[in-house]
């Protein structure tokens, strides 16, 4: 013989599984969202080494592709830093920052009728195999060229391109 729920006990349980298991739902779902907002996903190629340089003081020096946060495709259009070139003259200039794996570089362009200095450009450079943040890591390497940039203005001018 059948069992039967009084006053509709039934439907109070089914309501009350279905509220829980949409509460839980929306705890997942909240949870998952915080997750993949908090994690960066970089290109598939962010660690590809465009060039290699070795400073003056003997450190080899990779040029990484990168993406919007560091490398190549950080300053390259937003500082107007194309030409490879100039940063690899960069590095070859006088590293003014060496504290642990923090190190930048400064070269001085000059006018080459005036002798003048017209821009001055540092280049930020990771010597770890990841960034501070723990965003960013590569194998049996170190990162690299974070970032380079202009000193004093927010674009470097055209002219720096054209180092070849």
């Amino acid at each position: 013989m059948r069992k039967s729920f009084r006053n509709g006990s039934i439907q109070r349980f089914h309501r009350m599984s279905v509220s829980m298991t949409l509460v839980f739902l929306t705890i997942a779902l909240v949870g998952t969202a915080a997750l993949s907002t908090s994690v960066t996903a970089q290109p598939a190629d962010w660690s590809d080494v465009m060039v290699r340089q070795t400073d003056a003081h003997g450190y080899d020096i990779a040029l990484r592709k990168g993406d919007e946060n560091l490398g190549y495709r950080h300053y390259a259009d937003n500082h107007n830093l194309h030409s490879t070139a100039a940063i690899k003259y960069v590095l070859k200039g006088s590293l003014i920052v060496d504290q642990g794996a923090h190190r930048e570089y400064v070269a001085d362009f000059k006018d080459s009728k005036t002798g003048r200095v017209y821009v001055r450009v540092r280049v930020v450079v990771q010597a770890a195999s990841q960034t501070d943040d723990r965003q960013y890591a590569v194998n049996d390497d170190y990162i690299g060229v974070i970032t380079a940039f202009c000193e004093g203005m927010q674009r470097c001018p055209n002219s720096i391109d054209r180092l070849r």
